[in-house]
């Protein structure tokens, strides 16, 4: 959870933006949201236990 919570961190992705930007790549698109809602899923969880 704690990686997940790091990529979901604003500055990591500030921090791709621009190092696509300085070597000419392609910017990737923001995670964020696919982030924010896996990490709330994930501490949500579904109540049900595996079978």
């Amino acid at each position: 959870m704690t990686r997940l919570e790091t990529g979901a961190d604003p500055r990591a992705e500030c921090y791709w933006q621009l190092l696509a930007t300085v070597n000419g790549w392609p910017v990737p698109p923001s995670l964020a949201p696919v982030l924010a809602w896996f990490i709330t899923a994930l501490r949500t969880g579904t109540g049900r236990s595996a079978q």
